[in-house]
C-alpha cells in the first residue's frame, strides 16, 4: 500500500498521463500507443522537469534558482517555430546550460516520443479567456455631455 504522502503525487502522474494519451490521440499523425506515452512522461519527469517544470511551463525552483528564462511548452507558441529535428538536436547534444540526453540514456526513439508530448503540453492547457471588450453605449441613450469647465 503507498503510504498517504505518495497518494497526491500518483494522481498526479495518473491525471498526467490521461490527459497526455487524450491530447496524442486528438494530434492525428503523431500519435503514441499508451505505451509509449507512458514512457515518454516518464522520461519527461525524470530528466526533463526537474528544470522545466512538472507542466512543462518553465517554472522550477531549479530554474528560478539558477535565474534561467526557459520556454514555457503549455504555450504552443513557445515550440511553433522549431522542428522536430532543432528540437531532437537540442535534447540530443545540449544548448547552453542544458546538458545533452545522450544515446545510452534515452535511444532515438525515446527522444522523438518525448517530443510529441513535449508539444502535447499546450493541448493539455486551457487557452486563457479572452478580455472582455468595453460595453458599448446602448444606441437608444445620447453620449455623455463633455465635462464643464471649471468656473473661476
Amino acid at each position: 500500500m503507498f503510504k498517504p504522502a505518495f497518494k497526491p503525487a500518483i494522481a498526479v502522474a495518473v491525471a498526467s498521463f490521461v490527459v497526455f494519451s487524450v491530447a496524442i490521440a486528438q494530434q492525428g499523425s503523431k500519435s503514441l500507443s499508451p505505451d509509449a506515452a507512458a514512457r515518454a512522461h516518464s522520461l519527461y519527469t525524470q530528466e526533463c522537469a526537474l528544470c522545466h517544470g512538472d507542466t512543462g511551463n518553465g517554472k522550477s525552483d531549479l530554474a528560478n534558482a539558477m535565474k534561467m528564462q526557459l520556454p514555457d511548452f503549455t504555450d504552443s507558441k513557445s515550440l511553433a517555430a522549431k522542428s522536430d529535428s532543432d528540437l531532437f538536436n537540442t535534447i540530443r547534444n545540449g544548448k547552453g546550460q542544458m546538458p545533452a540526453e545522450s544515446s545510452d540514456r534515452a535511444k532515438d526513439d525515446a527522444l522523438r516520443n518525448l517530443i510529441i508530448y513535449l508539444r502535447s503540453l499546450a493541448s493539455q492547457t486551457p487557452a486563457a479567456a479572452p478580455a472582455a471588450a468595453p460595453a458599448a453605449p446602448a444606441a437608444d441613450q445620447p453620449a455623455p455631455a463633455p465635462p464643464t469647465p471649471p468656473q473661476q
